[in-house]
């Protein structure tokens, strides 16, 4: 019963949940309650200052008469009457009125009760609550009645006139204080912050040029954080000084978005009696605030300005860095105002991540294409990216950046080794980067070493870059058997150990391969182990391939590692033909578990399966050709010629045989017609048939 009974409450809150969203009630929809910031100004210590506002709303029925709650300014704060300028005109018990929808002095600290909210009557009124001083710091609402019971309650406090103590710095919190029984609540209300007066600095426009920006001016924002924050009186109250080989150039302008009309009228600021100039000499560009008394109000002025390049010996390519100076104190030191260079193009490649032979899907780093400015690179201008021998292109990237665009259009040679790209478009305002990521390349097995991609076209990017660091999927390493011969059976080879370089690499459902050189024969099974992490093997047996004898040990591997494992052979022992030569017998380690580029279903899942000429497509491009018929032992083999993953030395054939197992014929000469002549030994024929 206990699971009916909560299938039936679930369906209940879901229908319950799904009619109020469909047919909301009136009176709660967008409705919070508490106290909630409004504004919260920046101003200074010491004086007398507008600061922010809150509002509060109630659901209906949460005051009731009674209830009550004191605001509280933080230590030597006071509510000042409206307009006050001095510390000693704090508002005295007959300040607190009611006029209206009003309860104070407004302009000045005031509560504001609207006749509505949410398109419902308020639910109090002015005349429904009493206002008491308690100090010159503390007041305390009281509700005296409930106009409207079933609607919500809202009002704000404005607090337009309040006296902010000397030294004070950080958040202005008022203090509510509530009984518990009371529907107010308790708690800190942000209202301002006092600092000492910051201007903040920001660049809304850093054109790029190669002469002057006059033909896409710099803008710059000048933000004060509080009224005056701007240092008056100052004839370098903000100076931008340009680094070497650059000056300003023409007359700057600037705008008000908000705050003080005080430069209304001044024009481009020039002349001896502006308030505020905005004066130019070479490298330095001047605020200059000698005539001027300070904001009424934090404002916000855009300025306008251009530079030129008057030295290209000094002048240095990429950002041009300014360092702001002066008496006012600004958020950054530097500010990036523009960039500067020639029309051209760099190009990079990011990290080189390690990569591994023989498999697919091995992303390479990123190729970011930078312009120097704005409309360097040329449309329908291309790029190539080649990679060296033993390196195919898998997948490939395109991207775009303020009107340029970069795709892959093809690749040459249809070899797979190189891939064409196209630029269109082109950038105006602002100068393109560009960035082909996420592009894989396949790699032959046994290739070991840096990746490095040459770089060519028409669009005048060329050089090397290192895009990868290769390394073999397995390490393999033996103990090396000194002094084997040829004719003898069963003789003890070296120990020889794969290690995987990272988990994963050793692919299940595939065989690994021993391969010894021809003329070299296992003597049985040797004994294989993992000796290090969690690689499963199914089975391993000695096999034949097409022109030798068990020559081959394949090991079939159940189940791939999460942690890099270690696979050791022992046990080895060979049997040597006489075609063996003398010197190192080298095993190569091969096969579709750690050659996954030439495993056909591994590589037709990767690339897709050729199409009617026989050629992989990347990006509907023909990238190069492979073997289709299942007849032939290239099927489907990226690098048909490049098999072995590794080569390792296990045993060394010494030749000639030891003195001891030479071939010896010995003749004793008689009196029947031998003699020695010229150091050679002459004997009847009937006598050397019978030696």
């Amino acid at each position: 019963m206990r699971k009916l009974r909560n299938k039936r409450f679930s369906l209940l809150m879901a229908l319950v949940f799904a009619f109020t969203m469909v047919f909301p009630f009136a009176g709660i929809a967008g409705a919070a309650t508490g106290f909630d910031t409004l504004a919260a100004p920046t101003v200074d210590d010491n004086g007398a200052y507008e600061l922010g506002r809150f509002e509060a709303v109630f659901a209906p029925g949460q005051l009731q008469p009674g209830d009550s709650v004191t605001f509280r300014l933080p230590n030597d704060f006071k509510f000042l009457k409206a307009n006050a300028t001095q510390e000693s005109d704090e508002m005295v018990a007959g300040d607190w009125t009611v006029s209206g929808n009003v309860y104070g002095q407004k302009p000045g600290n005031y509560f504001e009760f609207p006749g509505s909210y949410l398109g419902e009557v308020n639910a109090l009124k002015a005349t429904d609550v009493t206002v008491e001083k308690l100090d010159s710091d503390e007041i305390k609402l009281i509700v005296n009645n409930i106009s409207e019971s079933g609607n919500y309650a809202y009002f704000t406090f404005n607090l337009g006139s309040i006296w902010v103590d000397e030294g004070f710095e950080g958040d202005i919190e008022l203090s509510a204080t509530a009984p518990t029984s009371s529907g107010f609540s308790s708690g800190k209300i942000l209202v301002g912050r006092v600092s000492g007066g910051e201007v903040d600095l920001e660049v809304t426009n850093a054109p790029n040029f190669n002469n002057d920006t006059t033909s896409d001016p710099i803008k710059i924002r000048i933000k004060e954080d509080r009224a005056g924050a701007i240092a008056d009186g100052e004839s370098s109250a903000i100076k931008f000084v340009l680094p070497d080989g650059f000056e300003w150039t023409g007359t700057p302008t600037y705008k008000i978005i908000w705050g003080d009309d005080l430069f209304a009228g001044v024009g481009d600021a020039a002349g001896d009696n502006a308030e505020i100039k905005f004066n130019t000499a070479k490298d330095e560009l001047k605020i200059d605030t000698t005539n001027y008394d300070g904001t009424n109000n934090a404002t916000l002025i855009e300025l306008t300005a251009n530079i030129e390049c008057v030295d290209e010996t000094d002048a240095e390519y990429g950002d041009v860095v300014v360092k702001v100076k002066g008496e006012s104190t600004t958020s950054v030191s530097e500010l990036v105002v523009a960039r500067y260079g020639d029309y051209d193009a760099t190009i990079s490649a990011g990290d080189a991540p390690t990569i591994y032979a023989g498999q697919l899907e091995q992303e390479i780093a990123k190729i970011k294409i930078e312009e120097a400015i704005a409309g360097s690179m040329i449309a329908n201008r291309t790029l190539l990216l080649t990679l060296p021998e033993g390196a195919k292109w898998a997948v490939v990237d395109d991207d775009n950046d303020h009107g340029l665009y970069i795709e892959p259009v093809g690749f040459p040679g249809r070899d797979g080794k190189t891939a064409k790209f196209k630029f269109t478009g082109g950038s105006s305002s602002d100068a393109a980067e560009l960035e082909l990521k996420d592009m894989e390349v396949m790699v032959e097995p046994g290739f070991e070493g840096d990746l490095v991609v040459e770089v060519s076209g028409s669009a005048g990017l060329s050089g090397e870059l290192t895009v990868a660091k290769v390394v073999p999927a397995v390490k393999v390493t033996a103990e090396v058997a000194d002094g084997l011969v040829i004719g003898r059976s069963a003789q003890a080879a070296g120990t020889i150990t794969i290690t995987e370089a990272d988990a994963g690499l050793v692919i299940d459902g595939k065989d690994l391969i021993i391969d010894l050189p021809r003329g070299v024969r296992f003597v049985g099974v040797p004994d294989v182990q993992v000796t290090e992490g969690d690689l499963e093997i199914d089975d391993y047996d000695v096999k034949d391939d097409t022109d030798d004898e068990d020559n081959l040990l394949v090991i079939s591997i159940k189940d791939d590692s999460n942690e890099a494992s270690t696979i050791e052979i022992s046990g080895i022992e060979y049997v040597l033909d006489r075609t063996v030569p003398e010197g190192d017998i080298e095993v190569v380690v091969r096969g579709d578990a750690i050659n996954e580029v030439n495993d056909d279903v591994a590589v037709k899942a990767e690339l897709g399966t050729a199409n009617a000429n026989g050629y992989i497509e990347i990006e509907t491009y023909e990238a190069f050709d492979i073997e289709t018929s299942t007849s032939d032992d290239d099927y489907y083999k990226v690098f048909p010629k490049q098999d072995e993953a590794a080569v390792v030395v296990n045993a060394k054939v010494g030749t000639p045989a030891p003195e001891e197992k030479a071939l010896s014929t010995s003749i004793t000469l008689g009196d029947n017609g031998s003699y020695i002549s010229d150091g050679r030994i002459m004997v009847q024929l009937r006598d050397a048939a019978k030696a």
